[in-house]
């Protein structure tokens, strides 16, 4: 079971089990698994990321929570056995002194690389703010009065419906639901502004486009991009970003 050599093999022959390989996050490397033609990966391993130590250590966990759409897997007994070999024969043990068990589970390989864009995404913005750029999502403020967080998807911003619950012009509009890693993004978003849980902490938001909010307000409404880090005259933000770091 080289892992250096799987990527090398015919197709049939690397979804063999036991079969290995490295999957690059930033500048480290963690293991993935196989089954059958899908790659996984440990919770465990790629905790050991040093974007994930930072990260656990800093910040609230209620961040974690936003990742809770992920489909956590419970490994077999095989999956153990390799798991263990692989962190000890190919990694000297770097995952950790205890052994793999049946509570371990695992993730697709694609949400391993979401949860490490997401974790570090959060962790620079709350220490860096607006210095740390990012198309992902972001707030927008109404004249200066009003903050509402947005996400981008297809090169258009989405912001939550519940927003605007009492304009119903502006929900007569095309509502699109937001799922998956946009609403980790947006879930995060609405816990900077301290909006109670209930109103985003379920399994999607519907969602409207920012187009169609500017064009239901009056003409001289002011829209300007911020970050919720530097509103330095929103009472609002005066705990920023406190809560969300651990004490």
């Amino acid at each position: 079971m080289d892992a250096s050599s799987g990527h090398k093999q015919t197709i049939t022959r690397e979804y063999l089990p036991g079969t290995f390989g490295w999957a690059q996050y930033g500048s480290q490397y963690v293991p993935y698994i196989y089954r059958q033609s899908e790659k996984y990966v440990a919770i465990r391993m790629l905790y050991s990321h040093t974007t994930f130590v930072r990260s656990r250590n800093f910040m609230h966990p209620d961040i974690f929570s936003a990742c809770d759409h992920m489909a956590r897997l419970p490994i077999t007994d095989f999956e153990v056995d390799l798991l263990n070999e692989i962190n000890r024969d190919h990694c000297n043990g770097k995952f950790g002194s205890s052994f793999f068990d049946l509570s371990d589970t695992v993730i697709p390989i694609s949400d391993a690389y979401e949860f490490y864009q997401f974790i570090g995404f959060c962790f620079n913005k709350l220490t860096r703010g607006s210095k740390f750029y990012s198309r992902r999502c972001s707030f927008i403020s109404i004249n200066k009065q009003c903050f509402v967080p947005y996400i981008v998807r297809n090169d258009q911003k989405l912001v939550p419906d519940f927003f605007f619950a009492g304009d119903t012009d502006i929900l007569r509009t095309h509502e699109e639901p937001i799922t998956g890693w946009d609403l980790s993004y947006l879930m995060f978003c609405c816990s900077l502004l301290g909006i109670r849980r209930e109103f985003y902490s379920c399994s999607y938001l519907n969602a409207i486009l920012l187009d169609d909010v500017e064009s239901a307000y009056p003409n001289g409404t002011e829209f300007e991009e911020c970050w919720a880090k530097d509103v330095k005259t929103a009472d609002l933000y005066s705990d920023f970003p406190l809560y969300f770091l651990k004490k």
